[in-house]
């Protein structure tokens, strides 16, 4: 027994000038048990609330999972390749008797992923964090709105009366389903939405990309409260659809 209670024992020998019986400290002992108790209920009992009130809280709000099916890179150099345009930018310094300049350009990147809420809470997403790997960095990109000059190619499959195994057939130009502007709308429980995503890596050597291309370390999905959600990659089937560029009017990528 300690405090106030030991306090209060040895004030009551003082003041009547005798030892306190063994009763008091006994009695004494009760109280501080059953004082003790009665704090830790109310501790606990305050710690179940605020885990309820988080459990609550977090149930209200949404829960986003989902894959990647796809992770694709597309530099900015159209259909010159890369090697021949560093080879044709070494020879034009060299005239000049310039020093030799390693040629950089953004890149595209496009992530076609599904996304599903789980939780009861309705909710949007408003951004997307990807999370990729090049030359030993760990680069952090945020998603760019839009899909101007590109398109999605789908290529429809058929099983062979024959063989019964499936091949491709025609291939159909559209518009590419924008994952941003799908996620932005409300979402409830067990709703999943699938389409593109669309990154930009800047300044990079197209030539580096070749010869050591990005890699796909994580996807996260910001909802509307700011809560980050992993989207993982679990698909490795083969897609129909792809991002081609839009060629323009009247010409055809076929």
């Amino acid at each position: 027994m300690s405090g106030s209670l030991s306090i209060f024992r040895e004030l009551y020998g003082l003041y009547l000038g005798v030892v306190p019986p063994k009763s008091l400290f006994w009695s004494l002992m009760i109280v501080a048990y059953i004082v003790s108790a009665a704090i830790l209920w109310v501790d606990e009992n305050r710690r179940a609330e605020g885990f309820k009130k988080e459990l609550s809280l977090v149930k209200t709000r949404p829960g986003f999972v989902g894959h990647v099916y796809q992770f694709n890179l597309h530099p900015r150099v159209g259909i010159t390749p890369p090697k021949l345009l560093q080879e044709a930018l070494n020879i034009q310094a060299d005239k000049l008797g310039q020093p030799r300049t390693e040629h950089k350009e953004d890149c595209d990147i496009f992530v076609e992923a599904y996304i599903i809420n789980e939780n009861l809470g309705v909710g949007t997403i408003l951004e997307y964090e990807l999370e990729i790997e090049f030359e030993g960095q760990i680069l952090i990109l945020n998603s760019e709105a839009g899909f101007v000059d590109w398109n999605q190619m789908r290529t429809a499959e058929r099983i062979d009366s024959t063989t019964g195994k499936k091949q491709d057939d025609e291939q159909t130009i559209e518009p590419v389903p924008d994952l941003m502007e799908l996620t932005a709308k409300p979402m409830q429980q067990g709703h999943g939405r699938e389409g593109w995503l669309h990154f930009v890596l800047e300044k990079v050597s197209p030539l580096k990309l070749v010869n050591n291309a990005a890699k796909l370390k994580q996807l996260t999905a910001i909802d509307g409260y700011g809560g980050k959600h992993g989207i993982w990659q679990g698909r490795t089937s083969k897609r129909q659809t792809s991002i081609v560029p839009d060629p323009g009017p009247g010409i055809s990528v076929l």
